[in-house]
């Protein structure tokens, strides 16, 4: 996910940040991104899903 920043006196974008979490398997959303006023720091959380897959022989 990219953040950009904007500079509202002039409307120039500039990426920030892109985020991600380490492993991306099954990750669908990632929100809330909270940013410090100052830019230094930031938190965010994601969604993610998992599941199993099985293969039966012999079913009946």
């Amino acid at each position: 996910m990219k953040i950009t920043r904007l500079e509202l006196a002039s409307g120039k974008r500039q990426v920030w940040r892109t985020i991600k979490p380490e492993d991306t398997v099954g990750v669908t959303n990632i929100s809330p991104i909270c940013i410090t006023p100052d830019g230094r720091m930031y938190a965010y959380s994601y969604y993610r899903v998992l599941s199993d897959l099985y293969v039966v022989d012999g079913w009946k």
